[in-house]
C-alpha cells in the first residue's frame, strides 16, 4: 500500500508481534513520497531488517508542519 511513515510505523509495530505472520509491504516511504510525514523516517538495513522503535507511542516523531502543508481539507466534528 502507499502508506506514509505514519501508517508504516503501525505496520512495523504489528509485524514485531509474536505469531504475526502476514506483514504488510514495508518499502520505505521515500520511494513513493518526496517527504514523509515522520522525521526521521525508518530505513531498511543491508540485511533487509527494520529496527523496531523502543520509544512509547508511534515510535517516530510526526512532522506536523508537513501534515499542515499537505492538508487539502479539514473537518472538525464536535
Amino acid at each position: 500500500m502507499l502508506e506514509t511513515g505514519i501508517g508504516r510505523a503501525f505496520n512495523i509495530a504489528l509485524a514485531s508481534l509474536p505469531n504475526f505472520t502476514l506483514p504488510a509491504d514495508m518499502s520505505p516511504a521515500k520511494i513513493f513520497y518526496q517527504e514523509d510525514l515522520i522525521d526521521p523516517t525508518y530505513d531498511i538495513d543491508a540485511e533487509g531488517y527494520i529496527a523496531v522503535p523502543q520509544t512509547p507511542g508511534l515510535g517516530y516523531p510526526i512532522a506536523e508542519e508537513r501534515i499542515a502543508r499537505y492538508t487539502v481539507a479539514e473537518q472538525v466534528i464536535t
